[in-house]
């Protein structure tokens, strides 16, 4: 198990002033929203002696097979350099989706012949399995539970949509940037997240977004 500073898979952020909690808010897919021309999301590692601050930047915004997809680019702003990048898509036809992800360190690059399904849209309940690659991808939604942040403690009094995304072989090291727990807030997308390849969870402490 890797301990890094603060790195993590994609959270996705939109503004919204009210969010609606629980099963009965929207479809899941609200849950991960990709629209904005610019949304830069920032976390910090739960454990408050990591003084450590992630920026989360949509890049590379394009359309594929009527597909939109986003890149999500994981910046250190603390040593000032990018480190991972996850290819999403988010809509009422699809679901959510993870295409494909690159280490830029280590120069590593997947790219997932079947997206991996992370959440179908509608009000998920049963788990959905996306063999892709040779790996088989479980994910599972439709419980809740609190997600406190830096950016607002009441969230932990709050219905927050938990998603976990495993893999067959269980190994942190293999697809660990993106296989977890998720802890999703309508319209603002991971509050928190806590990711295979590292012990400490991240929260969400700011964002700027603009249409």
């Amino acid at each position: 198990m890797i301990r890094t500073p603060l790195v993590g898979l994609a959270a996705i952020a939109l503004f919204a002033c009210d969010p609606s909690f629980g099963p009965e808010a929207q479809d899941n897919t609200d849950y991960f929203p990709l629209d904005g021309s610019t949304r830069v999301t920032s976390y910090r590692a739960a454990d408050a002696l990591m003084d450590w601050t992630l920026e989360l930047h949509t890049t590379n915004q394009r359309v594929v097979d009527d597909v939109e997809l986003v890149d999500l680019s994981f910046y250190d702003a603390t040593n000032a350099e990018t480190l991972y990048t996850v290819t999403w898509s988010s809509d009422t036809v699809h679901g959510v989706r993870i295409h494909g992800y690159s280490d830029v360190a280590a120069e590593q690059q997947v790219e997932f012949a079947e997206p991996v399904m992370l959440v179908e849209r509608g009000v998920q309940g049963a788990p959905v399995v996306t063999e892709t690659g040779g790996v088989t991808f479980t994910a599972s939604a439709g419980s809740y539970d609190g997600c406190e942040t830096f950016w607002n403690p009441d969230w932990a009094d709050e219905r927050c949509l938990v998603v976990t995304l495993s893999d067959a072989d269980d190994d942190p090291e293999t697809h660990g940037l993106i296989t977890g727990e998720y802890r999703l807030v309508p319209s603002y997308g991971a509050a928190w997240l806590d990711l295979d390849l590292f012990d400490d969870i991240w929260w969400m402490s700011d964002f700027d977004w603009e249409e």
